[in-house]
């Protein structure tokens, strides 16, 4: 089995590097997008300070967040576009820069040189100590998870150049849960709906340690609730073909490895917990940035070559206004008109024209397209009842000459008997 999760993470890994090589324009592009036009935009709507600014901006710089974003999308600009400019304001809410929470004790990110075959960082999870947490466990997760995404932003931070990290290993420890009923269902269905599209493809691969058939009736909801996608992900790994994929020098000694034990493991998502290093000023971007192409046929997580590409051109000042039709392809809000800051429809960003979606806007964009669908049945229909009516009427007027003709007749014979 050991072999087949080898396998299987070379092929996830490959495929997902070589979608990063493919896709790392756009996401340059909708970050330009983002910081040039939707972040101004929000910032004055919703009153923003200038530290609230620098947060939005620090989460913006992050092109790795921003990729996964667009490929939970299937790279559809536009519908990344919509859920980036809809999680600034949460990240506000929920996620305050001034926060200084430390990360939760059930949740434990191995030291920095330990990594799995393909580089990526391994964080462990002792779900039986969920519960025991003592705190508001969706804030708990949602902080945790944030510290997670500043300490892959950091590690593409100390290796400039180097392909980036952009996905953890988990370690999911379910010695002693039980299954506490609708709390379980509850949060389950929160982590798929809530957690996961705020925090898109953090994990590459779970393995899920110490299963047992006390925790069957937990996996069979969890395999419901998750999509294929996911479950490609998870693994049952016994101790053994755990220690075949990764080496015991990176496991706690739990699971037979030569790490400290979980408890007594350093957690480096402790370095982010401070409000000074929580969000740390992040360099602009590289005026040449990285793609990755990896070779597959290598069968080597250490086989890319690394190519230079241009930088995404800046967008234009916004001087002018362009305005584009409800029914357009290129309308990210179909069915509503909507105009854009720029004449240059690619550098620009799309607004509604007044603002929200009118219902007679799309009243008016129905009726244009069953026009347009039904126009010439519409016409031959009117123009076979024109016939008819005319039709209709000629009959009319022919019948009543006939019956005058007839009387003035009949008159004329009853006048000559007289």
């Amino acid at each position: 089995m050991s072999v087949d999760i080898r396998e299987t993470l070379q092929t996830q890994f490959n495929d997902l590097n070589e979608l990063y090589s493919q896709h790392i324009h756009a996401a340059q592009d909708l970050q330009t997008v983002l910081i040039a036009d939707i972040l101004p935009g929000l910032a004055d709507e919703l009153g923003w300070d200038e530290d609230q600014i620098h947060y939005a901006h620090e989460w913006l710089r992050d092109t790795e967040s921003v990729f996964r974003m667009l490929r939970r999308h299937k790279f559809t600009n536009s519908f990344a576009l919509e859920t980036l400019r809809t999680t600034l304001p949460w990240r506000l809410a929920t996620l305050p820069p001034s926060s200084s929470r430390a990360p939760s004790p059930y949740l434990r990110c191995l030291p920095m040189d330990v990594r799995d075959p393909f580089g990526r960082p391994i964080i462990v999870v002792q779900l039986s100590s969920l519960w025991d947490a003592g705190e508001d466990l969706k804030a708990s997760l949602f902080h945790n998870v944030e510290l997670m995404r500043l300490h892959l932003v950091r590690i593409n931070e100390r290796e400039p150049g180097a392909r980036p990290i952009l996905q953890y290993v988990a370690l999911l420890d379910i010695k002693g849960l039980a299954f506490n009923g609708v709390q379980s269902v509850q949060l389950l269905n929160w982590f798929v709906h809530e957690l996961i599209p705020k925090f898109p493809g953090l994990l590459a691969a779970v393995f899920v340690l110490n299963y047992s058939w006390a925790q069957a009736g937990l996996w069979n909801l969890t395999k419901r609730l998750l999509p294929a996608s996911a479950l490609t992900k998870v693994f049952f790994p016994t101790i053994p073909e755990l220690e075949a994929f990764l080496s015991p020098t990176v496991l706690p000694q739990d699971w037979s490895g030569d790490l400290p034990y979980f408890s007594d493991t350093t957690n480096v998502l402790q370095l982010y917990a401070t409000p000074s290093s929580l969000h740390p000023p992040s360099p602009p971007p590289p005026k040449n940035p990285v793609c990755v192409s990896v070779s597959v046929s290598s069968g080597s997580p250490e086989s890319f070559n690394t190519t230079t590409a241009a930088p995404p051109s800046p967008p234009p000042s916004p001087s002018t206004h362009a305005t584009l039709s409800s029914t357009s392809l290129l309308n990210p809000f179909f069915g509503y008109p909507i105009t854009y800051s720029n004449e240059d429809l690619s550098a620009s960003t799309p607004n509604l024209r007044h603002g929200r979606r009118r219902k007679r806007d799309l009243f008016l964009t129905l009726a244009r397209l069953w026009w347009q669908r039904w126009k010439t049945h519409v016409r031959l229909v009117f123009l076979v009842l024109l016939l008819v009516f005319a039709s209709w009427k000629r009959r009319r007027r022919v019948w009543s000459l006939v019956r005058g003709w007839v009387v003035v007749r009949q008159s004329r014979r009853v006048a000559l008997v007289q």
